[in-house]
């Protein structure tokens, strides 16, 4: 599990970066892979729960062995409560078809000062 916490209102920024694949190999290039990052108020909620980017609607960014994604200001801001945990992961599909989780957790927003979303 990888628990953070950011701010509400900001973007958030989810990178992919030294991951391996099921066999133990380091993934070095994640352009034949599809990703999803879901985010959900539970683990038990159905997909795509608040929020889901997938790789194959272009809603990652890939540079060889990294992918990322991002979810805007104001996406987080409309979307999301301030002092709220939400469970979020993100799940690959290598070449060969295979699915695995390679990050899960819980994201809490804290409420900022500062309420700019451009």
């Amino acid at each position: 599990m990888k628990d953070f916490s950011d701010k509400w209102g900001d973007t958030l920024q989810f990178t992919l970066k030294n991951v391996r694949d099921l066999d133990g190999s380091l993934v070095t290039d994640f352009s034949s892979w599809d990703l999803w990052l879901t985010i959900k108020t539970s683990a038990d909620d159905a997909d795509p729960g608040i929020v889901q980017k997938q790789k194959s609607a272009g809603g990652w960014t890939v540079s060889g062995g990294t992918a990322q994604t991002e979810i805007s200001a104001s996406e987080n801001r409309s979307l999301f409560l301030p002092d709220t945990a939400y469970y979020y992961d993100v799940q690959g599909k290598n070449a060969a078809g295979k699915i695995r989780t390679l990050e899960e957790g819980y994201i809490t927003l804290t409420k900022d000062a500062t309420k700019a979303l451009s």
